[in-house]
């Protein structure tokens, strides 16, 4: 598989999620595309059977997982690692709780362009772009990706509100620490980033409608710190 070899181990109870995988490779050119329904079908459809499918989504997901390289569309990484045990997963993980980690090495995020169309992940783009002009241009950072030594998360949901107790991304000449709160219940974003010694910034805001501002007290109290 991917010209290396893979162990598997998995369940689905009661709306649970087991899996279990340690894989030599994992590679994708690009994600599976299905075939779009036809516009026949789509009207078949009533509006009270589309509600209904989506107010029953609701699962509970437990993972290790331990691939050695990966490479999807967008993401490359070395010695990746998941896990996760979270419990009422929805659409909106409105309840989402439980916890979740992961670790990877030698990591990169590539088609950049493309990936910071989503405003959260753009505004957290950003702050990496303006932390390597701080300290100076990358060889490994071209335009349209962005290289991470060792990325890792620490993070554990209750009723919706995840808090992120370790983000840490290294790059090749500086570090990037990441705290702070995600709400899914109400929408509300407070996230801590501090991409160098004398330089912090928060994203506040909703997940719809970020909002990234310099974060003043922070950078004085690390640089105050730092001497």
């Amino acid at each position: 598989f991917n010209d290396g070899s893979f162990n598997l181990a998995g369940s689905f109870i009661n709306k649970t999620i087991t899996v279990k995988l340690a894989m030599d490779k994992l590679i994708m050119e690009k994600f599976p595309q299905f075939e779009q329904e036809s516009a026949s079908n789509k009207n078949t459809k009533t509006a009270s059977t589309n509600k209904q499918q989506s107010s029953s989504f609701n699962i509970n997901l437990n993972t290790d997982v331990k691939i050695s390289t990966i490479s999807i569309p967008y993401f490359y990484a070395k010695n990746f690692t998941l896990k996760t045990a979270l419990n009422s997963i929805t659409e909106t993980c409105s309840t989402l709780s439980g916890t979740a980690n992961c670790n990877f090495n030698d990591g990169e995020i590539t088609n950049v362009s493309a990936f910071a169309t989503n405003k959260t992940a753009k505004s957290l783009l950003n702050i990496f772009i303006i932390a390597n002009n701080i300290k100076g241009t990358s060889a490994k950072t071209s335009k349209d990706s962005i290289h991470f030594d060792r990325f890792i998360l620490d993070a554990v949901s209750t009723n919706g509100n995840l808090q992120i107790n370790r983000g840490n991304f290294k790059m090749p000449i500086t570090a990037i620490d990441v705290t702070g709160t995600v709400n899914f219940a109400n929408r509300n974003l407070n996230l801590s980033i501090v991409p160098a010694e004398y330089t912090a910034f928060k994203i506040t805001g909703t997940i719809e409608e970020p909002k990234t501002n310099f974060d003043v007290t922070k950078a004085v109290t690390n640089a105050l710190k730092s001497e």
